[in-house]
């Protein structure tokens, strides 16, 4: 536009000049350029008319760490060929905007696909984009927005657990069960249609016969031990939040392997505001602890003893509690100490502690809690098993 603008001042102080000075040799310069001025006018106009754009995302979650793919697709439908397009994208994505300029045939088109590393966790917005063309001489611009977007959840890093004894309780005949599988008892709770995968030995073959189709028979589930986990945040800024980083993803890492083997799994996150996902399990409990725990940040300094005691009343010996906090571990000793009281199993993890330092678990671990101690890089300190290792780095 600017150019246009340019070379309109130009050509209107040549006709100044012209009429002035009676210069008759320079008038085709400024009818010539006069009309050059409304061609690209007109072209630049014009430029988008036929121009369709489409974008495709191969998944709209995805864990931190892995990419991001989309698919573009740039079309020409009208019989004019475009000399330029381009095509600016508005994600706020990190490292997913980019700016991208082609050329389109008439009546063809043109795909290219943007991979992306999601390295934080969080909400994000693909799109919108605005297509610009204009004339070839480039003295005219002309912009669109294409209101197409898409919202990506990017959940929290998974990283390896400590490996070694795993604490937990047991209700009386209960019995752990291979990952991926469901528990569930003798007693049949109900009778349903056969869908594809649902396993041959649970055909209702009497009733099916009865009844003219496939039933399914429902099962009771056992009773197992259920699982909480209190994620304690507290306001980090700067290198140190790489610690708030690492303990939601050991808080996510630990409720998805416990929802692998069957378990009900509940979250706690100690906030001003807390966030609450109350225990069950299946696929859509993950669902609901990723997406939480995707967009959790820390808010206030809230006492966790107010939270613990608030929900306490739903723990007891069946229940696991893991304690995943940043903050130092007098926070935790009262609440501790009560629900050690009640016969409560309970784990620690202390997550950007420093070597050495009076972090305040030590008197966590003279109440009989096991604490495992990890720096902000995900190293664990001096005093911990090998075993116990866990390797690789979870960066902010």
């Amino acid at each position: 536009m600017m150019n246009g603008l340019k070379l309109g001042l130009l050509l209107l102080a040549l006709l100044v000049a012209v009429t002035i000075s009676e210069w008759r040799e320079l008038e085709w310069i400024v009818y010539s350029g006069l009309a050059l001025l409304f061609v690209a006018w007109v072209w630049s106009r014009a430029s988008l008319i036929g121009v369709g754009f489409q974008r495709t995302l191969d998944a709209d979650r995805v864990f931190a760490g892995t990419d991001v793919r989309e698919q573009f697709r740039l079309t020409n439908r009208s019989h004019i060929p475009k000399t330029w397009v381009a095509v600016t994208d508005r994600s706020t994505l990190p490292g997913h905007a980019f700016v991208r300029s082609t050329s389109i045939g008439r009546r063809s088109a043109t795909c290219w696909e943007v991979s992306t590393q999601a390295h934080q966790r969080g909400r994000y917005r693909l799109g919108p984009v605005e297509l610009q063309s204009g004339d070839p001489f480039g003295l005219f611009t002309n912009r669109s927005q294409v209101e197409l977007s898409h919202e990506l959840l990017v959940y929290p890093r998974l990283v390896p657990l400590p490996k070694g004894e795993r604490f937990g309780a047991e209700l009386s005949g209960a019995t752990r069960v291979a990952p991926g599988r469901s528990a569930g008892s003798p007693v049949i709770r109900s009778l349903r249609q056969y869908v594809v995968g649902d396993p041959v030995n649970r055909i209702a073959w009497r009733s099916s016969a009865r009844h003219g189709l496939l039933l399914i028979k429902e099962l009771e589930p056992d009773p197992v031990s259920d699982e909480w986990i209190l994620l304690d945040l507290v306001p980090q800024h700067g290198r140190e939040r790489r610690a708030t980083e690492l303990a939601v993803s050991l808080g996510a890492s630990f409720a998805i392997e416990r929802l692998d083997a069957a378990r009900d799994v509940g979250l706690l996150v100690n906030r001003c505001i807390p966030a609450i996902v109350d225990a069950d399990a299946g696929d859509r409990q993950r669902l609901r602890i990723l997406e939480t725990l995707a967009v959790v940040e820390p808010y206030g300094d809230a006492d966790p003893s107010s939270l613990i005691s608030r929900f306490g009343a739903r723990f007891s010996r069946s229940t696991n509690v893991v304690v995943v906090s940043t903050g130092s571990g007098r926070r935790h000793v009262q609440s501790l100490r009560h629900l050690l009281q009640r016969g409560v199993p309970v784990l620690a993890i202390a997550v950007g502690v420093t070597e050495n330092a009076d972090d305040g678990w030590t008197e966590v671990e003279r109440l009989g809690v096991e604490v495992i101690r990890y720096s902000a890089s995900a190293e664990p300190l001096d005093g911990i098993p090998a075993r116990r290792h866990v390797p690789g780095t979870v960066t902010a």
